[in-house]
């Protein structure tokens, strides 16, 4: 994914972790490199879109046919309804989980949590 700047911080490398139209789960082992089937969806659901992270980031718990889109305002209104979907029914089979679906938000509010996921990724990097 790329937003309109050349400058590397406003780029994004990503791992797809369950592809468009799978229930196939996959997982970056962070240690050995290595990429494992971790699970197939319990839910009859399967994602509307590539599913992902962006790389060397940590959470605190982005392909060229997207060039055009700037915003939420650039996606169809269905499709974020798919999306929202899916993330607050794909755990419902699972034991004892589910997804909280707290909303949308902007770019400058996403690049904000990846400029703080990849400062995360570098602590934990630095430390034993």
């Amino acid at each position: 994914m790329r937003s309109g700047s050349p400058d590397h911080d406003q780029s994004v490398d990503v791992f797809v972790e369950i592809p468009r139209g799978s229930r196939s789960k996959y997982e970056l082992d962070q240690n050995t490199g290595r990429i494992r089937l971790d699970r197939v969806l319990f839910s009859w659901v399967h994602s509307s879109a590539d599913y992902g992270f962006v790389m060397d980031t940590i959470g605190g718990d982005g392909d060229p046919r997207f060039d055009e889109v700037r915003g939420l305002g650039n996606l169809e209104k269905h499709w974020l309804r798919e999306i929202e979907t899916f993330f607050a029914t794909y755990k419902e089979l699972e034991s004892n989980k589910s997804a909280d679906v707290k909303g949308w938000h902007d770019a400058e509010i996403a690049w904000k949590l990846i400029a703080d996921a990849r400062a995360r990724a570098r602590r934990e990097r630095r430390e034993p």
